[in-house]
């Protein structure tokens, strides 16, 4: 299902098509260009592609909408927490196979987390909060000693 991206008043409806369809086939612009302009020949296509994708409005709203995918793909910090918070707790299962010798084949089977992935996950929640780090109370007395010669 495609999603819906923003429209600048800029681009028209073909140009429009454009963008979405070339954000949306992995970026080939030839292709794009044959959906926003079906009755078009592939030659004529590739040509006229390569001239609307220099257009700046267009290369703009591409790139806006390529940057927000970009940034929509990435775990930020919240949600890393989530996920190590989740596996430390081990409310995440994962999927193994196991042979059933009933069946003569290999079937998935849910796992829990693994107690040594659990106990990695503890730990960088650990350290994420500070509750690793040695504190060492150290006092002495220091004499620090400094001799100028005076050469006059």
């Amino acid at each position: 299902m495609a999603r819906q991206r923003k429209n600048p008043d800029e681009l028209n409806a073909k140009e429009l098509i454009f963008c979405n369809e070339y954000i949306a086939n992995g970026q080939n612009a030839t292709q794009a260009y044959l959906k926003a302009y079906p009755s078009c020949k592939y030659d004529t296509a590739r040509n006229k592609s390569s001239i609307l994708i220099a257009k700046t409005n267009v290369r703009a709203y591409i790139d806006a909408n390529l940057q927000e995918m970009i940034d929509e793909s990435i775990a930020d910090a919240k949600e890393t927490m989530q996920i190590i918070t989740a596996l430390a707790r081990g409310e995440i299962s994962e999927e193994k196979p196991c042979f059933n010798p009933m069946q003569g084949g290999f079937e998935k089977i849910k796992v829990d987390t693994a107690p040594r992935d659990r106990a990695k996950a503890a730990e960088l929640l650990a350290k994420r909060y500070s509750l690793l780090t040695d504190k060492h109370d150290i006092t002495n007395d220091i004499v620090i000693s400094v001799d100028i010669d005076d050469e006059d």
